[in-house]
């Protein structure tokens, strides 16, 4: 790599892993049996220093976050990047702009929902089987913005950052809310009604693929 790596993530099964590059790249490598080293195959390209990745679970799908404020999805399907890369791999299925850093992506284990943190101390969450026009839903945080985070089912996932401490975000209905801090009552939780803003372009799938053809 030409410049620092910044975060890494392996594929889910473990063929491949993507780096996140301070030179605003983000690599997808293979093993290349033949030569007995990792090859790495540049996605896209961002406008400032790549520092989160999280792959689909299907493993066709690269969501990268990136200090310039934006979230990408990438195809990057096995199947139409070896031996040589072909359409649709490297385009860019989702980018969503959040207006400030942002510090970790993540997809839900049936691949449904796609979250990213940011700087804003915000968590935003996108329904992709909601096509190209779906709206990503935003919920406020008062304190302060999450470094970290993970779904904990396809309804709820776990934040922490700078407050040292996680806190809970809940789908209710077809709502995400945060259900407070996990070392406090959700009473005291300093959490903000959830709000919704237009969807970037693009779209994957599993419900990901049908949503790319609407």
């Amino acid at each position: 790599a030409p410049r620092a790596a910044l975060c890494t993530s392996w594929a889910p099964n473990g063929g491949r892993f993507a780096v996140g590059l301070a030179s605003r790249d983000t690599a997808v490598c293979y093993f290349k049996e033949d030569l007995n080293c990792w090859i790495a195959m540049k996605v896209g390209r961002s406008k400032a220093s790549v520092v989160a990745t999280a792959w689909h679970p299907t493993g066709q799908y690269l969501a990268t976050g990136s200090m310039d404020g934006r979230c990408m999805v990438y195809d990057v399907s096995e199947d139409n990047m070896l031996p040589q890369p072909r359409p649709p791999w490297g385009e860019a299925q989702v980018s969503e702009d959040t207006g400030s850093w942002v510090n970790a992506v993540m997809f839900s284990p049936n691949g449904r929902y796609l979250a990213f943190l940011s700087q804003d101390a915000t968590v935003r969450i996108k329904d992709l089987s909601g096509g190209p026009q779906a709206v990503v839903a935003v919920v406020s945080w008062r304190g302060l913005p999450f470094l970290r985070g993970a779904f904990l089912s396809d309804r709820s996932l776990i934040a922490c950052g700078f407050d040292c401490v996680p806190a809970l975000f809940r789908l209710n209905g077809s709502r995400w809310e945060a259900s407070g801090s996990l070392d406090a009552a959700a009473a005291s939780s300093p959490a903000v009604a959830s709000t919704a803003s237009p969807s970037g372009a693009g779209m994957p799938g599993g419900a990901f693929a049908e949503a790319r053809s609407r």
